[in-house]
């Protein structure tokens, strides 16, 4: 049927027609998009991608989700999400009644630290927790990392980054215990969140 977003009476509804905007999105994405080494890191405003770049300045209400595995460890992944739009009314470290009060149930958990980080070009809060799992009540870990939590906006977007361990293995496989001990979940940790800083000219 033909496109009747014009329509007098359509224009009254309180639900409108959306597809043409959304398809000249759709369109756009489509014409900035182009391929990407692994290896390679852009040097204009965009966003990557596996394998994939999509050109453009950053925008308001734009909000991305990735999640790596480490293949040599099964029970370890890694999540950071971005959104230019979401404005926490409080930072981590301030929603310490919370977490400490939901830690305060969990028998046997615990803060392995918490503070304040400085990256490169942004200033971060970690709270690194330690304790039995819920999906596989293995002891394990969920290490947070978030910044921009109270000025998000497209130019310096929220930011939250998690490694979690002793998650259920691939093919249901049981898992007796996590893959990482403190120490070692630390050290990874360590090793990949403090890299994290802004691309120049990325936004």
């Amino acid at each position: 049927s033909p496109d009747q977003a014009d329509d007098p009476i359509v224009q009254r509804m309180e639900v409108k027609n959306d597809v043409r905007p959304k398809a000249n999105h759709v369109f756009e994405l489509l014409t900035n998009f182009r391929g990407r080494a692994d290896d390679e890191i852009p040097t204009e405003p965009g966003l990557c991608l596996p394998r994939g770049y999509i050109r453009g300045k950053a925008r308001e209400e734009e909000r991305t989700k990735s999640r790596f595995l480490l293949a040599s460890h099964e029970d370890v992944d890694f999540t950071i999400v971005t959104d230019s739009s979401l404005v926490e009314r409080s930072s981590l470290l301030q929603r310490h009644r919370q977490i400490e009060a939901a830690l305060s149930q969990i028998e046997g958990g615990r803060t392995v630290r918490k503070g304040k980080v400085a990256l490169t070009g942004v200033d971060a809060e970690e709270w690194l927790l330690a304790g039995p799992r819920p999906t596989t009540e293995v002891d394990g870990h969920l290490f947070a990392l978030e910044a921009n939590a109270l000025t998000a906006d497209a130019q310096g977007p929220f930011i939250r980054l998690d490694m979690e361990t002793a998650n259920p293995l691939p093919d249901d496989r049981p898992l007796e215990r996590a893959s990482l001990t403190d120490a070692e979940a630390l050290a990874v940790w360590d090793a990949i969140s403090r890299t994290l800083r802004p691309r120049p000219n990325a936004f």
